[in-house]
């Protein structure tokens, strides 16, 4: 008969009458496999990461002694492997406990399993640890788990100097403190709704171990505020609100300064200071601009007014000018009594803007001397010995305005400035814009020398420019759009040829058409008794096929005649054209 093993240890177990005459080898065999299982212990060094589907392995090997029969296995490599390193226990239907040790080196982790992979089923062991863990023997579906999960202790436990009894972790030295040092950069979380402070009623103290900063927050730190107290002698106490959220100080007075030392209010940063009641609500402002010789804005709510109840109110400083100014764009009046029975003078926001001065009622305005430099008002000489044409920068007028007299003139001095005439519903009635010499009809961006937007009406023939060449047309011939609407050729073509579409030699068609622009030409050219034909079609230099009437395109000329070519551009995207195409018979 043959021997059998045990399931978990692989220990041998010879049927009746097997291994007449070994059995002092075969026990002592098991007597060797009992003693690795019991307190064995090995260092497997590890030469590859493996994988999921082909791991390295922890064998226990029927009735030999093997690595994964071992009490305590501590898993090295000869340098690091470049990742995480994979190890299944076999036979997966092998219940087994033991040590298992991390000694990889780059904190490169273990995953150990034992039936087929299941990330639901492995262990991970972290680097540097050495943990005790079991494996089920559950067959394919075998699962390796910590011994020492969920494990319950009834009663006190001391470790070391420190005793857990209940609820209570407490020191066993006279007076020793309790530290909870979480690893690296982690936390020491406690999860309860209320953390308790100090004993036997005398002052409770929170302070950092070390020189770091004490910070206080909600939710990690995610979406709150803080208190910073900073390490350091005279450091600052930061009271930092999340986002746009703000710092209360519930009370009806709020004190700051000490010993007697001037108290500062101040932004931390760059960022203005801003005083108002009621969190702004309905409130009026006093904002302190940060930055050099920056302004302090007194701003009331709506319609309200600042008020300096003085006889006397003193501005400027050192001697230097001083300005009275709006803060926007609103004029500047100055009047008495607020305005009752008082004259104006008002100051109108904007470039070129007039300043009014307005007498109440049947009052005057009183100026002693008055210098005009240049012009004239109603035929009064001003600013010169006689009456002399004057210089207006804005002429505004709201009845008719009659220009008798020679030749008018706009802009001849040739600047930048555009010139617009509006309609009763058009702003943009006819457009010139200086910058681009263009002018546009029924819209502010002209995009050609005349641009018009919407219905166009001629009351009598159109003209187009004709360009006429006294040669043959062979080779590539140049058509630009820019100068031209119809070429004529007439002398007989000599060869068949290329037309090239651009809208000059320095400017490509491209350049000026945007997309769902279209542009039709004519190219007329004269044909002898041996007629030719165009032959490929380029924009810009770049091939196009042109869709041809008819469906195909000509593959000849006509002879004794003049044949024209009209092309239909249209530009559908960048460097992209669809160009329609009819080939013309005039005459014989």
């Amino acid at each position: 008969m043959t021997s059998t093993y045990t399931t978990d240890n692989g220990i041998e177990k010879p049927a009746t009458g097997d291994r007449s005459g070994t059995w002092g080898t075969m026990v002592n065999s098991n007597m060797d496999l009992v003693d690795q299982a019991l307190d064995g212990f090995v260092s497997v060094t590890a030469a590859a990461t493996g994988s999921t589907g082909s791991p390295n392995t922890l064998p226990i090997t029927n009735g030999s002694v093997s690595n994964g029969r071992n009490r305590i296995i501590h898993i090295v490599d000869g340098g690091d492997l470049g990742g995480t390193v994979y190890y299944q226990v076999t036979p997966n239907d092998s219940e087994k406990w033991f040590w298992i040790k991390n000694g990889l080196t780059a904190s490169r982790a273990i995953l150990l399993f034992q039936g087929t992979y299941n990330a639901s089923n492995d262990l991970e062991i972290p680097n540097g640890k050495t943990c005790l863990v079991r494996c089920d023997g559950g067959g394919g579906g075998a699962v390796v788990s910590y011994v020492t999960a969920d494990s319950q202790v009834t009663g006190s436990l001391a470790v070391d100097n420190l005793l857990l009894d209940g609820n209570t972790i407490s020191s066993t030295d006279s007076n020793g403190a309790v530290a909870i040092t979480p690893n690296g950069t982690g936390d020491v979380n406690l999860g309860a709704d209320t953390v308790m402070i100090g004993d036997n009623n005398a002052n409770a103290t929170l302070t950092t171990n070390g020189t770091g900063d004490l910070t206080l927050s909600t939710n990690s730190g995610t979406n709150a505020g803080t208190i910073v107290m900073l390490d350091g002698a005279n450091t600052d106490i930061s009271v930092t609100p999340h986002g746009t959220g703000n710092v209360k100080l519930v009370a009806d007075t709020v004190v700051v300064g000490d010993s007697g030392a001037a108290a500062t209010v101040t932004s931390s940063g760059t960022g203005d200071l801003i005083l108002s009641t009621n969190s702004g609500t309905n409130s009026g402002t006093i904002t302190i601009t940060d930055a050099a010789n920056q302004d302090i804005s007194i701003v009331p709510h709506g319609t309200g007014n600042v008020n300096l109840t003085a006889d006397s109110v003193v501005a400027g400083d050192s001697n230097a000018d001083f300005t009275l100014t709006t803060s926007g764009t609103g004029d500047l009046i100055l009047n008495t009594n607020s305005g009752t029975n008082a004259g104006t003078v008002t100051l109108f926001d904007g470039a070129d803007g007039n300043i009014a001065l307005t007498p109440n009622g049947s009052g005057e305005v009183d100026i002693s001397k008055v210098d005009i430099a240049a012009g004239a008002i109603d035929g009064t000489t001003v600013g010169a010995a006689s009456a002399s044409t004057g210089s207006f920068t804005t002429l505004a007028a709201d009845n008719n305005v009659s220009f008798n007299g020679g030749t008018f003139i706009f802009n001849e001095a040739g600047a930048d400035k555009d010139f617009r005439i509006e309609g009763d519903s058009e702003a943009n009635l006819i457009f010139c814009d200086a910058s681009v010499d263009r002018v546009g009809v029924k819209t502010a961006t002209p995009l050609a020398a005349l641009h018009v937007t919407g219905d166009t009406f001629f009351g009598g023939n159109v003209r187009e420019k004709v360009t006429i060449a006294s040669t043959q047309a062979t080779g590539t011939l140049q058509f630009d759009v820019n100068t031209q609407s119809v070429s004529l050729f007439t002398g007989n073509a000599s060869a068949n040829w290329t037309l090239n579409l651009r809208a000059s030699a320095s400017v490509a068609l491209n350049t000026i058409m945007a997309v769902g622009d279209s542009l039709t030409i004519a190219f007329l050219v004269t044909q002898g008794s041996t007629a030719y034909y165009q032959n490929a079609t380029t924009i810009d230099g770049s091939s196009v096929t042109p869709k041809w009437a008819g469906g195909s395109a000509p593959s000849e000329g006509n002879a004794s005649g003049i044949d024209s070519y009209a092309l239909t551009v249209i530009k559908t995207a960048d460097a992209t054209f669809t160009v329609l195409a009819a080939q013309t018979e005039f005459g014989t």
